[in-house]
């Protein structure tokens, strides 16, 4: 899948753009991996150097393939200055889809971010106006605060990320910008206060809209002369795009795409943890199945497309059907669904199935479903429970079809 290709490669960026690199370095570094992760016949980036000229680094790949080159051309800003051009070579008709140009989007701020501190890094001579410079010119969030948690400094790149401006926050408590409030401060201050610095620490704060801004931050003390704490200092790197790149893609990896509804392949994790929870808790947990009849005479006489129609209809009312946030539903295989039921026993099993019968005859679905129920024992493993669950669902298909059988 080219989208996880495409993280992968901004992962590897990300990594080469901490380092100190001249820019001509980091951009082969950028256009090689692009080459390697995502198969593209050839990377050209252009940018302006320290002088003010224009240059160019291309990369090209060694096995070229027959068939027509289409060119795409990726413009890069950064805070409406132009930094960066990337230009991008691949066989036709291969395309680039969204999630994968939001991927080199992201690519391609974080090479403009390592170019501007490069430039910025050359021009700024003196230390004094270096660390001034750093201090308003960077993207990250750089904050400081006294012993008491109160804010001393919001840097303008804090101000960008979080939607306050300095004179709002100043003298305020920075536990009031954490998601989880003065936990999460008092937890990272404790942190700080045993190991003196704190690297890459995840945690999430709450902008001045009201979102929410996932950050990795790295945290050090703040210490006068004579080794005296006077407060911390804080960099946070707004990661939020990042999180829900990969809150997608898991979301993708473990959802099926016609119905909607959970696959397969996350029925089996989240049955054993379920499993594991009914056992430490003592509690009850039961599996249904659920199997359309007849489904192979719908799709025959009317089309494949009328059978999907039918199988995204099922699946509405089976998630409306079951209990919010409670119940979970899967397509387990072709025409066959599976229903998680935690707390549930076989009644209230029955009670459930005999709903999601009801809301279908209501719906007027062309087809019942016969459904199989059992209750989850301590001493059953994945497999046995699925195999009692599987017995179920046959008893129900022989005794009547659109029935409802419980082990």
């Amino acid at each position: 899948m080219r989208p996880l290709c495409a993280l992968k490669a901004m992962e590897k960026v990300a990594k080469k753009c901490l380092s100190k690199n001249q820019p001509e370095a980091l951009l082969e570094y950028a256009a090689a991996t692009l080459l390697e992760e995502l198969g593209y016949q050839e990377v050209l980036f252009r940018f302006t150097d320290k002088d003010r000229s224009s240059r160019e680094i291309v990369a090209k790949s060694e096995q070229a393939l027959p068939g027509g080159m289409a060119e795409i051309f990726h413009p890069i800003s950064l805070e409406g200055k132009s930094m960066l051009l990337m230009r991008i070579k691949i066989r036709e008709p291969e395309t680039l889809d969204s999630l994968e140009k939001t991927i080199l989007d992201a690519i391609g701020n974080q090479l403009a971010v390592a170019l501007k501190n490069y430039l910025l890094f050359d021009a700024v001579s003196s230390t004094k106006e270096y660390l001034e410079a750093v201090l308003q010119g960077s993207c990250d969030a750089i904050c400081t605060t006294d012993m008491q948690g109160r804010i001393v400094y919001f840097s303008p790149g804090a101000e960008k990320i979080f939607g306050y401006a300095a004179q709002e926050v100043l003298g305020q408590p920075v536990a009031n910008y954490f998601e989880k409030g003065r936990e999460e401060a008092e937890r990272i201050m404790d942190l700080l206060l045993k190991q003196d610095t704190l690297r890459d620490h995840p945690t999430v704060f709450i902008g001045r809209d009201g979102s929410r801004i996932f950050c990795s931050m790295s945290a050090s003390l703040i210490r006068d002369k004579k080794g005296r704490v006077l407060g911390t200092l804080g960099v946070s790197k707004d990661v939020t795009q990042k999180i829900l790149l990969e809150e997608r893609l898991k979301k993708l990896s473990i959802t099926d795409g016609l119905t909607g509804l959970y696959n397969q392949r996350y029925f089996y994790e989240v049955l054993d943890k379920e499993m594991k929870r009914a056992r430490r808790q003592n509690s009850d947990l039961s599996l249904m199945l659920l199997d359309m009849d007849h489904f192979k005479s719908l799709n025959d006489q009317q089309g494949h497309l009328a059978g999907d129609r039918v199988l995204r209809e099922i699946s509405r009312v089976l998630s409306e059907s079951i209990r919010q946030d409670l119940d979970i539903a899967f397509r387990y295989g072709g025409d066959e669904f599976a229903v998680l039921l935690p707390g549930l026993d076989a009644e209230g099993s029955r009670a459930v199935a005999e709903r999601i019968q009801k809301a279908g005859r209501r719906e007027e679905l062309p087809v019942t479903f016969s459904i199989g129920i059992a209750n989850c024992h301590p001493d059953h493993s994945v497999r046995q429970l699925i195999h009692v669950a599987d017995r179920a669902l046959y008893e129900s298909k022989r005794a009547r079809r659109g029935s409802i059988h419980c082990i």
